[in-house]
């Protein structure tokens, strides 16, 4: 019986049905009579096709094992790669991982243990392992300013040291000034003084909520609905849910809607969360303007080989609400991220080979209590995306020195060139 994973999704088609027999006994259960009155043959359950490529699988996991082995105050990582045009999963893992024969074969002990671990083996991390976006989030700030008005694609904005808004001072990552940029290259830079800005413009807008309203028509705060149990909807908070969430706890102005809440929003910190998983699908949207629905079951075919039902492609693509007027300084951005002098993960994808370019974004999330979360989600191939890698390394520092060469090394199994021309991180 299938109790959990796309074996738990697919028990009805998987189960197969046991020999039955019709006997005539006596009292004592002896065959008497006709002895076996009816045989209803043993019935093969059916298989599933994943989409699920096995060398990739392998060099994602191996890619997150070696960063959080490296980062000695990690906890565990996460990761997802998926074609952006149809969905499929072709590799998806969490670490640390645990064996599931441990459950039917091993000692209470055995359980003991795994069910007390304090890594949380049983969770899966990139389906339900929740994490601020931090500035992976950006790119949908970006939308959200652009297609509502707030800034025009090819507007500056500067990019101070530090800056004051609503009577406080926010900073720039390490206190580094960019003049006078664009959009594109705020993304290139990661510059957060550029996007506080915009944060203080979606405050202004008051009871309206264009950044949330953009984070969920890409998939944020809402179930992928891919094809495995356990998936978390992740939170993109509104004042609603603030006012909410507070009301009990007797501090009034818990629940009111500050100007820091915007801002924070739209660096991807505060209180937003988001799933490995749901990074992936938002930015294969970035690369292709359509939403996919994931999956990891391609179809479901009888013990012959014969197709029982299709699963992967089934939902098409649901168009973004976004226009190129957004969408294509995005992606200059996100080109220039990984590839072009002063990018934050230049370091990393500049010795990646031209046919395979990758476009992405470095993300650094404060976590209470310890150290940063490293993040990374990039595409590729930039002229016509066919994988999105989206990795969370938990306390493992920055995104460009943890999360990025592990997504660089899944993307070299994926498309067959050296894991060596990945670069390391940029220097401090």
């Amino acid at each position: 019986v299938g109790i959990g994973g796309i074996e738990a999704t697919y028990e009805e088609w998987l189960r197969g049905a046991p020999e039955r027999l019709l006997v005539e006994v006596d009292a004592a259960g002896e065959l008497v009579g006709q002895g076996v009155v009816s045989r209803d043959a043993a019935k093969p359950g059916n298989n599933v096709q994943l989409t699920i490529d096995a060398d990739l699988q392998r060099a994602l996991e191996q890619a997150l094992r070696t960063q959080v082995a490296r980062n000695g105050f990690s906890t565990g990582a996460a990761g997802v790669a998926l074609d952006p045009r149809n969905g499929e999963v072709l590799a998806i893992a969490s670490v640390p991982d645990f064996d599931p024969a441990v459950f039917t074969k091993g000692s209470a002990r055995q359980i003991r243990r795994l069910l007390s671990d304090e890594r949380r083996p049983l969770v899966d991390r990139a389906t339900g392992g929740l994490y601020p976006a931090a500035s992976t989030f950006k790119p949908f700030s970006a939308v959200a300013a652009v297609e509502g008005g707030l800034l025009e694609s090819g507007e500056s904005l500067e990019s101070p040291p530090e800056i004051e808004l609503y009577d406080q001072t926010f900073r720039n990552f390490r206190g580094v000034s960019h003049g006078l940029i664009t959009l594109p290259v705020a993304l290139q830079v990661s510059s957060d003084t550029f996007f506080y800005q915009l944060g203080a413009e979606f405050f202004r807008t008051g009871s309206r909520t264009p950044l949330q309203d953009t984070a969920r028509s890409f998939g944020f705060g809402s179930r992928t609905g891919i094809d495995l149990p356990g998936e978390t909807r992740g939170l993109v908070p509104t004042p609603e849910w603030k006012r909410q969430y507070f009301a009990n706890t007797g501090h009034s102005l818990d629940q009111i809607w500050k100007p820091g809440d915007s801002i924070n929003l739209s660096v991807g910190q505060g209180n937003l969360q988001v799933t490995p998983l749901q990074l992936a699908v938002a930015y294969a949207a970035i690369a292709t303007g359509k939403v996919p629905t994931p999956t990891v079951t391609r179809r479901v075919a009888d013990p012959l080989g014969e197709s029982l039902q299709i699963i992967s492609g089934v939902r098409p693509p649901r168009p973004v609400d976004a226009t190129d007027r957004s969408l294509v300084p995005i992606r200059e951005g996100l080109r220039l991220a990984a590839n072009e002098h002063e990018g934050t993960s230049a370091s990393v994808f500049s010795g990646v080979p031209e046919e395979f370019r990758v476009a992405g974004k470095t993300g650094t999330a404060e976590h209470v209590g310890g150290e940063d979360h490293a993040l990374f989600v990039g595409y590729a191939p930039l002229d016509r995306p066919e994988l999105v890698v989206a990795i969370v390394i938990e306390q493992a520092g920055t995104g460009a020195g943890a999360a990025a060469p592990a997504v660089c090394e899944t993307m070299a199994a994926a498309f067959h060139f050296d894991p060596g021309l990945c670069g390391g991180a940029p220097p401090a």
